[in-house]
């Protein structure tokens, strides 16, 4: 675990943990892209062959070619900076989430709030040492959290549910199942 200080004045609680998901988490959007591009490539000729006519010519079926991979270059590229401005961070009293490319949301959890967490390591993740933990909490705008490909997922979840505990006893919550 990595200590920091926190430097968001609205709280008196400290950072215990930050993160940001790895790129892996979008390893199929990168290899449908290349699986695409290269389909795209190695049948461009058929294509034109056979749809040219409806652009109006060959000039004109080579721009919309171009465009369509422009499209997809952007479409790809878009997923990587949203992923690049997402971030994650834990403190002794919430779990605050940060996201978005053009409108900024910011999700925070409380800590008490939380009933149970869980740690999900998918294939493409766990051969890289990544994984997501997932927390369920009584919190009604965001009852499932999903910390999307983070390293030492059990760790991190086990400083949840310590921090969670903490705060039930802090603040005198007893849990009641429903049994």
């Amino acid at each position: 675990m990595e200590a920091g200080k926190g430097s968001n004045a609205a709280t008196d609680s400290n950072v215990i943990w930050k993160g940001t998901p790895t790129h892996w988490v979008n390893l199929q959007i990168y290899v449908a892209y290349v699986v695409v591009i290269v389909m795209l490539t190695a049948l461009q000729g058929e294509f034109s062959r056979y749809f040219s006519g409806l652009f109006g010519g060959q000039e004109n079926f080579n721009i919309a070619y171009g465009l369509f991979y422009i499209a997809l270059t952007a479409g790809v590229a878009f997923r990587t900076l949203e992923n690049h401005m997402n971030s994650y961070e834990l403190t002794n009293e919430v779990f605050r989430e940060q996201y978005g490319v053009l409108n900024r949301v910011v999700e925070e959890t409380e800590l008490y709030r939380v009933a149970d967490s869980t740690t999900y390591r998918p294939f493409h993740l766990m051969i890289f040492g990544y994984g997501n933990v997932i927390l369920s909490s009584t919190d009604r705008s965001s009852p499932i959290t999903v910390i999307k490909g983070i390293r030492d997922t059990e760790e991190v979840r086990k400083k949840i549910r310590e921090l969670c505990q903490e705060m039930r006893r802090k603040r005198g919550i007893v849990e009641i199942g429903n049994y």
